[in-house]
């Protein structure tokens, strides 16, 4: 059976025309699976970035930096923490300790939830810390749901004015 087939398209979003995720995922399988969830959910695929390993990512965003392309930098970042060459609590370290990359939120989905992982990615700042869903109208739900946090960090209300 075809995904297509499983699940009815959602219109494109124009508030989500902007948004640049991040996928750090090494399962090519589960990468596919979250580019068109974020698809259905209204961010055009020109925006989707995808990296194999924890080290790819480290790797991409420090040439965003290096380049001060604030423009260019993901508006959130979904990450598998058991990568190879790098975990993805390495990656979250290392991005918390960047001036012009600790405030992007990160989300993190992974197929062990493990107590001390999962604190540790807390006291990080981690935006969600997720179990990865089995069936995929779930994770168009989570894709759905880590796209509005990330629009409520980027997009806060504004202030009043007396």
């Amino acid at each position: 059976m075809n995904i297509a087939e499983t699940v009815p398209t959602t219109p494109a979003r124009a508030k989500f025309d902007h948004c640049t995720p991040l996928i750090v995922e090494d399962d090519r399988l589960y990468a596919t699976l979250l580019v068109e969830a974020f698809k259905r959910n209204g961010v055009p695929a020109s925006n989707l970035r995808v990296v194999p390993d924890g080290e790819a990512a480290t790797v991409f965003l420090s040439s965003l930096t290096a380049q001060d392309v604030r423009a260019e930098l993901p508006s959130v970042v979904i990450l598998d923490l058991f990568l190879r060459r790098q975990s993805g609590l390495a990656v979250l370290s290392w991005m918390k300790s960047h001036p012009s990359l600790e405030k992007i939120p990160v989300a993190v989905l992974t197929g062990t939830k493990r107590p001390e992982d999962d604190a540790r990615a807390v006291k990080l700042g981690v935006l969600y810390f997720l179990e990865k869903p089995l069936d995929f109208p779930d994770l168009i739900g989570i894709a759905r749901r880590i796209l509005a946090a990330c629009e409520d960090v980027r997009d806060p209300a504004p202030a009043t004015v007396a």
